[in-house]
């Protein structure tokens, strides 16, 4: 392939650009909720909403990745991924710019840190990963600003070459990326040395051990560990079986997921989908929870997956913490029979159920 010429003529750095999925390339449906699988030229629509900001990057070649959303992420779609990264590398881009989800941002960012930070720093390029919490058709969506940020970063010398997160103005080394405790309005990402991270999760953490202390004082009976599985899902698995082969030798009367941030989980891949999962426990007499990883009060009309979750019977413990809702599962689980027990999960205690 010939070097584009108009490309030679010009200093400023070449920015290719991957799209993989998430709600940045998401629409919303007639419902309201919003739905992956589109493909979206984001940068091409960039300029309308930030004139100028191809004046200081060359645009190279644009991929397409993946279309779903992110929490649907599987290990061949990360393979996927990774593919697209190798075919800009072998281009020679300057930058390498790409769009992803929000749910599972943290985990791709990481993953492709450990994979090619050494490459990128022997080779003076970077990697930055951007995301946005609202689609294209809100009102007051951040894709453009955080896109715009993106191509910003890209074309400042200044930033040493690496892996790194841009998202609501802050450029974060994916080995530090972490989500934000939930601040009540937005879902945020940071870098987990900062100092004002470590306060908000030293603040959440206080306010864990009291609600945890009021209800020991509220219940006044021992918790049973053996009634609850606590089990995370706001990671990627290739599917459930070690829970089911868990629950064949030791009976539980309910099950704690613990979901991203927005209350969503995989739903798409059926050995990997948490719908069908909990219809399987269901269908045992296990009784499905569910709380998000950083606080933030679950919504199952935002997506197309939590709306699955919904109709699959999962109970919102709306923002009760982690902590607090396996501690309360496990004081009232084994004397109370479904139906009770949901209703105590939802009754509001100690202040538990809204943050």
């Amino acid at each position: 392939m010939e070097p584009n010429k108009e490309i030679l003529k010009n200093p400023n750095p070449v920015v290719d650009v991957i799209y993989a999925g998430g709600t940045i390339s998401s629409l919303a449906t007639a419902e309201g909720y919003r739905e992956g699988g589109h493909v979206m030229d984001l940068v091409g629509q960039l300029s309308q909403h930030r004139p100028g900001f191809q004046d200081t990057v060359n645009l190279g070649v644009t991929s397409v990745a993946y279309t779903g959303l992110s929490e649907n992420l599987d290990e061949e779609a990360l393979k996927g991924i990774e593919q697209k990264v190798d075919d800009a590398l072998s281009r020679n881009p300057d930058v390498i710019a790409m769009t992803h989800g929000t749910d599972s941002l943290e985990q791709t960012a990481r993953r492709m840190d450990a994979k090619y930070d050494k490459e990128l720093k022997e080779r003076g390029k970077k990697l930055i990963i951007t995301a946005a919490n609202d689609d294209v058709s809100a009102p007051k969506t951040d894709v453009w600003d955080n896109l715009a940020f993106t191509f910003e970063c890209a074309a400042n010398p200044d930033i040493e070459p690496g892996v790194y997160v841009a998202f609501h103005g802050r450029l974060i080394p994916a080995s530090l990326v972490v989500k934000e405790p939930f601040n009540g309005t937005e879902m945020n990402y940071t870098s987990k040395t900062d100092p004002q991270y470590q306060e908000a999760v030293r603040q959440q953490e206080a306010i864990t051990q009291e609600q945890i202390s009021q209800l020991a004082d509220y219940y006044k009976i021992q918790p049973n560990d053996g009634s609850v599985v606590d089990y995370p899902v706001n990671v990627i698995r290739p599917n459930h079986e070690e829970l089911l082969q868990h629950l064949l030798t030791t009976p539980a009367k309910a099950v704690l997921f613990t979901l991203y941030h927005s209350g969503t989980a995989n739903t798409a891949n059926p050995d990997m989908s948490v719908a069908e999962l909990a219809d399987k426990l269901q269908a045992k007499g296990i009784t499905c929870f569910a709380v998000t990883e950083n606080g933030e009060a679950i919504n199952f009309g935002a997506y197309e997956t939590g709306i699955k979750l919904r109709e699959a019977g999962i109970v919102s413990l709306e923002a009760m913490l982690h902590d607090v809702a396996l501690q309360k599962i496990r004081y009232i689980a084994q004397s109370l029979e479904p139906e009770h027990l949901k209703k105590e999960m939802l009754s509001n205690r100690v202040g538990e159920l809204a943050q």
